[in-house]
């Protein structure tokens, strides 16, 4: 029996854009950054990450993120690949 392919693209490339960092206090911070999911068939989905940040030991960390999504292609694989690995 063979595999079916949810999605006929053969890789997916996730580019990051505009970001504005906040510093909230000494050792915190808020972000919003875009991004982009790109295959070789096209744009796939893109959104935004909603970040906050904290400063541990002299490296800022991811302290939560919130990713949200605000457009998707018909056949993305947000919904064909992606959602289906939760």
């Amino acid at each position: 029996e063979g595999t079916v392919r949810a999605h006929q693209a053969t890789f997916i490339r996730h580019h990051l854009s505009t970001s504005l960092i906040e510093f909230t206090g000494p050792e915190t911070a808020k972000a919003r950054t875009y991004w982009v999911a790109y295959t070789d068939i096209g744009a796939d989905h893109s959104g935004h990450y909603i970040d906050a940040f904290r400063k541990t030991g002299g490296s800022w960390l991811i302290a939560q993120r919130k990713v949200r999504l605000d457009w998707r292609a018909p056949n993305s694989l947000f919904t064909s690949v992606i959602a289906k690995t939760r």
